[in-house]
């Protein structure tokens, strides 16, 4: 797996957050662990045609909480994939 690396929250696309099932529930308890332990588990993001811009693949309920928390950074993991490789 490619290492994790810091990126601002500005920096990612969102493209196929309409497409998340929300479970309000399960995102005020992930809410409430990344604020008493911080980001555990980075999210997955492609390079988009942008340069220093990321396609969000995987981790759209962290990047929320994250976002509600006033974070500017998240920590992600970029996949030497197309976008169309890495949804599928």
């Amino acid at each position: 797996m490619p290492d994790a690396m810091q990126v601002e929250i500005s920096q990612l696309e969102r493209r196929y957050a309409r497409l998340r099932i929300r479970d309000t529930a399960q995102d005020a308890k992930l809410l409430a662990s990344l604020a008493r332990d911080g980001q555990q588990s980075p999210v997955t993001v492609v390079a988009a045609t942008e340069p220093e811009r990321f396609v969000l693949i995987d981790g759209y309920a962290r990047v929320a909480a994250l976002t509600k928390l006033a974070r500017d950074l998240v920590e992600v993991v970029v996949l030497s994939l197309s976008e169309a490789e890495a949804l599928v």
